[in-house]
This record gives C-alpha cells, structure tokens and sequence, in this order.
C-alpha cells in the first residue's frame, strides 16, 4: 500500500473520530458534582472514601434559619465597633509618631530659638492629648521630657513623671519609672530596669547603665549607653558623649548634636563645655566663641549651670 494512501485513511479516521467524540459530548448529560469526583477517584467504596465525601461534600447542607433580626444588628454594631476602635488605635499611633518626631528635630533649626521652644510645647501638648487617649507610649515620652529637662517643657517635675508612668504594666512606663527610682535611691529601681531593658526599651537600657556606671564599671555601662543611644535617646546619647569627651571628642560632639536636636539643655551645656576644653579659655580662638554661644542656649533651655559659666566666659571676654 502506498504512503499516498495510508496518510488519507489516517486522515479520514481522525475526522470521523472527532466528529462522533463532539457528538458524543453535546449528547452526554452534564456530570453532578458527586459524579464528577467519583471519576476523579474511580471506584473508591472499597476504602470507604465515597462514603465519606458523600457525607462531608456532596450532600447539600440542610436548610439553615436565618439569625433574628436582632442579632444580625448586633452582629453590624460589634463589626462597626471593631472598625471604629482600628481606626481610633490607627490615629492615636499616628498622633504619638507625630510629636515623637516633633520633639526629636525641633531644635534642629537653631536660628529661630523661639520656633524651637515652640515645636516642643507643641510635641508636648500633642503627648497629652494621646496620653488622655490612653497610649502607654505617649505617657512614658512626656514623663522622659518632664523628668529629664526638655527645652520648652516644664522640666524636673518628678512628682508628675512619678505619677504618669506608675502601676503601668509597660517596658517604657517601668523603664522611666526605674529612672526616678534611680534619682530617688530607691531599691526597687535595678530589677524593674532589667525588666524594662529585656523588652527592648531604650529607657531602661539607659537606666542599667547609670547603674553600671554608679558602679565604676564603664565599660559595662558604654554598651548600655549605645544600645539607648541607637534608639535615638538624647539622655543616653549625653551619657555616652561624657564618656568619649576624652578618648573621641569628634564622636562626643556628634552624640550631643543628636541630643541638642531634641533640645536638651544637658546637650547644650555638654557642647558648650567641650568647644571650651577646645579652646583652652582663650578668648581669641573660635571655639571659644562658639562655647558663649552654648553656654547662651543653655541658659535659654533653663539649665542650672550655664548661667555661671556664661558668665565666666563673657568676664575673660572683658579683661582679654
């Protein structure tokens, strides 16, 4: 038989082949769900798989109520409710994130010292208004900035920091609340820092290392001190800078540019005392003008010494 003719019968075979499955396809019944998944699993009654998805899958689901009408608005109240309290809890984290970065660049401008004891008073009202709304990280912020001298804040309240951070069930609260322990030589202070800095809270991270140091080991307290400072802390950025005044002054007065940021008063003393060991207290050289002009944000920020040595240097200024 020649090739010829064996690729027409070829032909003609897959065409009658195609056309009786076509027919037979328009011409079978549409499969139920129940047969569809006995082919898939061709003949499964010996192993009791078909009893068992007869029961789970293929029987309809008997006829179901529908919920009263009373509790299907009960049901809306409570889903409204939950989308309400998401949408409350979004805006207080928003409210707290604001002023938190309020507070650490408001002094970063420091031609309008006004606008810059402004923008803290204002990062300090807004902590209020989140710590009414019951944010725990809103209350330990604002007691840190009365505890430790925030420039434009009502500072060295410790009786009111007391107040907001104590009985809190929280790592920032307990970290600010061993901090005035600290101060106070209260007992309780090292355990409730340990506590503070196992949850990663910068504040007590710093207080741990105010124990360490206490204790001469300074060493111990630097990494402390760098673990708070990471977190952008302007107290543990300070405490870290006094360390390194003498080994690394360039890295000192890079951490206490970070805290003046925030408008510490510390950090403006500490920047002041270091452009003045620069400038060995002569009057002639620039960092001994740069010195007054720290000492003079510092006796705006309301800190207790600066006051003094302002007028020490403005006294060699006279007789120079």
């Amino acid at each position: 038989m020649s090739r010829r003719v064996k690729n027409t019968r070829r032909r003609n075979k897959k065409r009658s082949g195609g056309a009786s499955g076509a027919s037979a396809s328009s011409s079978s019944p549409k499969l139920s769900r129940a047969q569809k998944i006995q082919r898939l699993l061709g003949n499964p009654r010996d192993s009791g798989m078909l009893e068992l998805l007869s029961k789970r899958l293929l029987q309809p689901p008997p006829g179901i109520l529908p919920p009263p009408r009373h509790v299907t608005n009960t049901m809306h109240l409570a889903l409204e409710s939950r989308v309400k309290m998401k949408r409350a809890e979004s805006e207080l984290n928003e409210l707290v994130r604001r002023a938190e970065q309020l507070h650490a660049t408001s002094f970063r401008d420091r031609n309008n010292l006004r606008k810059c004891f402004e923008a803290n008073v204002e990062a300090a009202k807004q902590l209020r208004e989140a710590v009414d709304m019951d944010s725990l990280r809103a209350r330990a912020c604002l007691a840190d900035m009365l505890l430790n001298g925030t420039a434009g804040v009502r500072t060295n309240v410790h009786d009111k920091a007391m107040r907001l951070v104590s009985k809190v069930d929280d790592p920032d609260c307990q970290g600010v609340l061993a901090h005035c322990h600290f101060k106070d030589g209260i007992k309780a202070g090292p355990a409730l820092a340990a506590r503070s800095a196992a949850a990663g809270s910068k504040y007590g991270e710093y207080v741990l290392g105010l124990y360490e140091l206490q204790k001469g080991k300074t060493k111990e307290a630097s990494d402390y001190f760098t673990l708070a400072a990471a977190q952008n802390y302007d107290e543990a950025q300070i405490a870290l800078g006094k360390i390194k005044m003498q080994s690394d002054p360039d890295e000192a007065l890079r951490l206490f540019n970070l805290a003046a940021d925030q408008g510490n008063a510390d950090a403006f003393y500490s920047i002041a005392e270091l452009y003045r060991r620069k400038s060995n207290d002569n009057p002639y050289t620039p960092a001994f003008m740069d010195a007054m002009k720290w000492y003079k944000f510092a006796v705006d920020a309301n800190h207790p010494y600066a006051y003094d040595a302002l007028n020490r240097m403005q006294f060699r200024l006279q007789r120079s």
